[in-house]
């Protein structure tokens, strides 16, 4: 997903990846938010970037992901909303890449399918893993194929 904002500026992924940059000001009752006009032209540029970010989030989600990021006040809090509902907790995660793991162990050809099949079967478990983070070595993956 990083590479949507990348379209934008690496200034706008930074914004996505890290807590977002308001303008603010210190007042004799304590801090405040700066009027937009009112401040530099650099400090404008990097509350954009946030405005960016939440821009291409909101078209990018499906209506159920919509109304949970509704109530986010930054493109960071949406971010990190979408990516707990699709990835999950590190638990779920966790959980996931045993599971998956344990599938790879015991993965075998099944009698009546064909190599393509097989093929298939055994590249979704492996690119399942990789965002999970294991990887494999092209060595270690040929022979799990030839066993």
């Amino acid at each position: 997903m990083e590479i949507i904002f990348q379209i934008f500026d690496f200034g706008v992924v930074d914004a996505v990846l890290n807590d977002p940059y308001f303008l603010m000001v210190m007042l004799a009752e304590g801090p405040t938010q700066k009027i937009f006009h009112q401040s530099m032209l650099d400090e404008n540029k990097r509350v954009q970037y946030d405005v960016r970010d939440q821009n291409a989030i909101v078209p990018a989600v499906t209506l159920n992901e919509f109304y949970r990021i509704l109530k986010c006040k930054s493109a960071k809090e949406m971010w990190d909303t979408v990516e707990v509902t699709h990835e999950g907790t590190n638990e779920v995660k966790r959980a996931r890449k045993n599971t998956i793991l344990q599938e790879y162990e015991l993965l075998q050809m099944k009698q009546n399918e064909s190599i393509s099949d097989f093929q298939t079967r055994f590249t979704h478990i492996v690119n399942h893993l990789d965002p999970l983070g294991k990887s494999f070595i092209n060595k270690d993956l040929s022979m799990k194929i030839l066993k």
